[in-house]
């Protein structure tokens, strides 16, 4: 296969540009103004040389530059003393003999004699706006009920504890946990996963809000000898305006904001959006 630039069809043409993927108009800005113009896009193909069978394998060359650069890391290679018995979150999850009763999750007393590998955490999805029954001023321990239905479900993951799993009293297939939600770094960030200070504790956590994930930084595509280079493109790929080092323009020529088109604004960058509004929050 090889990659080419989109064309966009008639169809497509027809749609508001709003709703276009591919803006073939950003050709023919300098490259410092495509970086700066929000809502616009462009768009990749993957065209296929040939007909393509079911579960045969695509290969799509990444250029004599990555070529040699994996050929020399291959030989220069030396992996970790625990790469052998090193998995991943989802491998070891979805391995039988690794993990034989997925559907269960353990609970702390659990995993004093039997623990995950040291690379895995347990997290919870759990919001500041938890359904709070009580408050122990003395302890300054909070005690809520895990809901999803009706209310917004739960966006913030934190790492929490399992203390206790039992059945659900209305369907004794199904389990439930109460789990210790724990306060993380940044947390004040984002007002649905700023919760007030001290313990919180919630009863019927269901399933579906836990997740055994892999601890920050422990994946393998972290390692320091990991391979890492960009996958390179034909010569002729980019525009030629693109390509240029020096942009000389009088001011006259400069575009103005009606040029580039005034329904694309930019919007805030790093502003996590949440499906609740703050007017939600307790």
């Amino acid at each position: 296969a090889v990659l080419k630039w989109h064309k966009t069809g008639e169809k497509e043409m027809e749609a508001p540009r709003r709703l276009q993927f591919h803006h073939h108009e950003l050709f023919s800005e300098y490259a410092k103004a495509v970086t700066e113009t929000h809502g616009k896009g462009l768009v990749i193909d993957i065209v296929a040389l040939d007909n393509i069978g079911a579960g045969e394998e695509i290969f799509l060359d990444y250029g004599e530059a990555w070529t040699k650069a994996y050929e020399e890391h291959v030989k220069r290679y030396q992996a970790p003393s625990d790469a052998s018995t090193y998995r991943t979150a989802d491998q070891w999850f979805h391995n039988k003999k690794l993990n034989p009763n997925p559907e269960f999750l353990k609970t702390i007393d659990e995993l004093a004699k039997d623990p995950y590998p040291d690379n895995l955490q347990t997290i919870c999805y759990y919001d500041s706006d938890a359904k709070i029954e009580k408050v122990d001023e003395e302890t300054n321990t909070s005690y809520a009920v895990w809901d999803d239905f009706p209310s917004p479900p739960h966006e913030c993951m934190r790492p929490c504890n399992i203390l206790e799993r039992y059945p659900d009293p209305e369907d004794e297939d199904r389990m439930l946990y109460t789990a210790e939600m724990m306060h993380f770094e940044g947390e004040e960030k984002y007002w649905f996963c700023n919760m007030r200070p001290g313990k919180h504790i919630a009863r019927d956590v269901d399933y579906d809000g836990i997740l055994i994930v892999d601890k920050a930084y422990t994946h393998d595509i972290f390692l320091e000898q990991a391979f890492r280079h960009e996958i390179g493109v034909p010569d002729d790929f980019f525009p030629r305006e693109w390509l240029r080092s020096k942009v000389r323009r009088r001011a006259e020529q400069e575009p103005t904001r009606s040029d580039i088109g005034d329904e694309f604004r930019r919007k805030k960058t790093n502003v996590v959006i949440s499906r609740k509004s703050p007017k939600e929050e307790l």
